[in-house]
């Protein structure tokens, strides 16, 4: 996808802080509106001053940041698989575990990989297993 818009429009594409190939300093918050002010910061300094943020998954929370920090620089938003502003889930403080200063590093680093290895077959077949049959409408 990314080949194909760069083909027309210069695209950047940023790593959330400590995913993918990104590091992220210990001891450092990184919550939606910090990771939202690096990136426009970022943007900033590589002269990129009105952009169309696309944020998928965890990233949609991030793009609408940027949009509500950061407004004048935001010409608009695409949300793919959005995840923004969840709604309180046990799982969800599981998922929070690694934005935690210091425990979230041990974390990642430790349990996380276990934890992402032993759960992948049952996630992907979740995901994109045939979905069972339901009726919305009679």
């Amino acid at each position: 996808m990314l080949d194909l818009a760069s083909a027309k429009h210069r695209v950047l594409a940023f790593d959330r802080p400590g995913f993918g190939g990104s590091t992220r300093p210990a001891r450092k918050r990184w919550s939606a509106c910090e990771q939202a002010d690096l990136f426009h910061e970022a943007a900033a300094n590589l002269g990129v001053h009105k952009d169309l943020v696309l944020g998928h998954s965890w990233g949609a929370w991030i793009a609408l940041e940027m949009a509500r920090g950061h407004a004048p620089s935001v010409a608009g938003l695409v949300f793919v698989s959005g995840y923004y502003y969840p709604s309180p889930k046990p799982g969800l403080a599981l998922a929070a575990l690694p934005a935690v200063p210091l425990i979230g590093s041990a974390f990642r680093h430790t349990l996380l990989p276990l934890a992402v290895r032993l759960g992948w077959p049952s996630a992907m077949q979740r995901s994109s297993g045939p979905g069972r049959s339901r009726t919305f409408f009679r």
